[in-house]
């Protein structure tokens, strides 16, 4: 038995591998390829066997199966995946949400708009910039011109646009930075300059003077763009930096970052205490969180908390918070939008969009619905200690 199925795997990938070089031959895009039965009888092999070559064939995209009508070789113009590519690792502990909820949101709208997508990972931890890790299969994919489009998202490295595009293939980029010159042509960009100056505002509009910052720390960079920010807005705001209260060498590797970082900002003097605080990335903030209420700060008498926050993060706080919050959706609709007009071959209304965040103030959260009793049951008193 052993022997008749190896044969019979064999001859149908035989077959299956005739066909393709007959087809790239001898065969245009939409064209009707023989009957199975006429196939099967100029093979020499039976219909089932003929069946799952072409299954197969489909299964490659190289042909269309149509029930009642027969096979049908494929544009492969038409069917083509669109690349999503990212260098940063996705399965890293420490991805964001956002940045797995825009990626699952592209994906998504490929779905929707029937187009196949092909995902491309990379190895770069979150919070470090080089070196690119682009995944090879992208590369190779990209050179033997396998790809529709291109949605670059979260590229730490820059992917071969330049060459994407002669080829005739649209990328579309997503920049962190809307006011720096960008590589893609086509592009969606957040406005992250602005977080730090409308902070510092919100913060000088609440008379707050005494402002400090937590910041991450990318080693690779030579330069601290958001220390910059904050130095400079501070002036132009008319108020003074505490150095000590500047905590922007702060690694995303220790799970307790932002607990040491702010009991060293609250600990620096005995005397004079910051009156507002800024954190500058949701990841950072549950262990501020904790640090906060374990100083015993009457939030937010004594310390306005204003912190960078992505929609739909879970984010919980036990205090009022303000929150500069961005949409990973509303990221993607963009990105979407503008993939549609170049895959559809429509002008391109407008090349670049900016998303901007929103500023809420809000209350205390309810606690985490997990940790809520069901209706009907009754939590014991022991364990609400």
């Amino acid at each position: 038995m052993r022997s008749k199925a190896l044969t019979h795997l064999s001859l149908h990938k035989r077959v299956a591998d005739t066909l393709r070089a007959e087809i790239a031959q001898n065969y245009k895009p939409g064209q009707r390829i023989e009957p199975i039965r006429q196939l099967a009888k100029r093979f020499g092999v039976s219909e089932l066997t003929l069946r799952i070559a072409l299954t197969n064939l489909a299964q490659e995209g190289l042909l269309t199966l149509r029930q009642g009508s027969g096979c049908y070789v494929t544009d492969s113009a038409t069917t083509k995946p669109v690349g999503i590519l990212t260098d940063i690792d996705l399965f890293h502990p420490h991805t964001s949400f956002f940045h797995r909820r825009l990626i699952q949101q592209i994906r998504q709208w490929c779905v929707e708009f029937g187009y196949r997508e092909r995902l491309y990972i990379g190895h770069i931890p979150p919070g470090q910039i080089e070196p690119s890790s682009i995944s090879p299969e992208f590369l190779l994919d990209s050179e033997e011109g396998r790809l529709r489009a291109v949605a670059a998202l979260l590229i730490a490295g820059p992917p071969p646009v330049h060459q994407m595009e002669a080829h005739g293939v649209p990328v579309v980029g997503i920049d962190f930075f809307s006011n720096t010159r960008s590589i893609y042509k086509y592009r969606v960009a957040l406005d992250t300059e602005r977080l730090i100056p409308e902070a510092i505002k919100v913060a000088k509009e609440s008379g707050r003077n005494r402002i400090a910052l937590i910041n991450w720390h990318l080693p690779s960079n030579n330069s601290d763009f958001t220390t910059e920010t904050f130095h400079r807005s501070m002036a132009e705001a008319g108020l003074t930096v505490r150095p000590a209260w500047v905590q922007s060498d702060t690694h995303l590797g220790p799970s307790s970052a932002g607990w040491n970082r702010f009991r060293s900002i609250w600990n620096a003097s005995s005397t004079e205490k910051p009156d507002a605080l800024i954190v500058c990335d949701d990841l950072l903030f549950p262990d501020v969180h904790a640090a906060i209420l374990d100083s015993g700060i009457r939030v937010p008498d004594q310390l306005l908390v204003i912190t960078h926050a992505n929609k739909g993060t879970g984010f919980f706080h036990s205090f009022p918070v303000v929150r500069l919050e961005y949409d990973p959706d509303e990221v993607a609709q963009a990105v979407g939008a503008l993939l549609e007009e170049l895959l559809k071959g429509k002008p391109v209304s407008k090349p670049g969009a900016v998303i901007h965040f929103k500023i809420i103030q809000s209350t205390a959260s309810d606690p985490d619905p997990i940790l809520k009793p069901a209706a009907g049951l009754t939590v014991h008193p022991s364990l609400q200690e």
